[in-house]
């Protein structure tokens, strides 16, 4: 029935991603995400090793600001093109190479950790609407961060031992980054206006298990205010350049799920895997690792 087909888009899964892209449009249209990221590097000095924690530190942050890993990666890429350039390494150096494996890597992880992509929010709702159960964007952070500050440290040693530096200390990035807020010129107006507005939304985020304001409501709340005359930041034009395409995409995905609930063919898919799993299900590290590789 066209209730059940259409289902997902009934749901607070793609409004919620929705809302996140316009949020991560107020840090990349006035330009906050880059200036918080030089900000951020100018300040890790000038060693290999202090470099890649800054970058990787950096992505962590950025999920907070903006929403999508791929965002981040754009964001990130373009900073570490010019370090490189500045460092005089581009293609075939340790250097790079760690460079852009650690940003890409840490930008597809941190948008799970954290309610910000499309997965972790499909996944929220899926888990909302199936079990029944609230889950609060405090929460699913919380849970996360341990996991988190572990992602953190593994990658950093993991990539420092796997790509070595050709030289440990590197100079003309701090030069590079100085010249890039010289050009940014002052704050602007509208890149504290969007600070503030960020920063409002993540703290009702962070305490959304003591008010219960919906964590979806939130974001689309700001990404609304983030396009109304005077109290926003982003022309009403930003909208048009919003990916819709991955909003339809997330809620046939939610659709997709309860078509396949109703029809039963869920249940013939989940027998399935089951009976093939079930004579390896034996103690609790299989437990885990059997339906983590099915």
């Amino acid at each position: 029935r066209f209730e059940a087909a259409f289902s997902g888009f009934a749901t607070e899964i793609p409004w919620f991603f929705f809302g996140a892209l316009l949020f991560g449009m107020m840090a990349t249209e006035t330009g906050l995400a880059r200036r918080v990221a030089a900000l951020l590097l100018i300040r890790v000095g000038n060693s290999y090793s202090n470099i890649l924690l800054g970058m990787i530190l950096l992505s962590f942050m950025l999920t907070l600001l903006v929403p999508s890993g791929t965002a981040c990666v754009v964001i990130m890429a373009s900073i570490a093109i010019g370090l490189l350039q500045a460092y005089g390494y581009g293609h075939g150096s340790n250097i790079a190479r760690a460079m852009f494996i650690t940003l890409t890597y840490t930008a597809g992880l941190f948008d799970k950790m954290v309610i910000a992509g499309p997965a972790s929010i499909l996944g929220r709702g899926l888990i909302m609407r199936t079990a029944n159960v609230d889950i609060y964007w405090s929460q699913w952070f919380l849970a996360y961060l341990p996991l988190s500050l572990i992602t953190i440290l593994a990658a950093w040693r993991i990539v420092l031992w796997l790509y070595p530096p050709e030289q440990k200390t590197l100079s003309g990035g701090k030069e590079y980054l100085a010249e890039q807020l010289r050009q940014m010129g002052p704050w602007t107006g509208a890149e504290k206006h969007a600070l503030f507005l960020m920063l409002a939304t993540i703290a009702l985020w962070m305490t959304d298990s003591f008010h219960h304001i919906s964590p979806a409501m939130i974001g689309l709340g700001a990404g609304f205010v983030a396009i109304l005359p005077k109290l926003g930041v982003l022309e009403f034009d930003c909208i048009k350049k919003v990916n819709l395409m991955a909003v339809f995409f997330v809620a046939t995905a939610g659709s997709l799920g309860q078509v396949l609930m109703q029809t039963k063919a869920l249940d013939v898919l989940t027998k399935v895997i089951f009976a093939w799993m079930a004579p390896l299900l034996h103690g609790q590290y299989l437990q885990v690792l059997v339906p983590y590789w099915t």
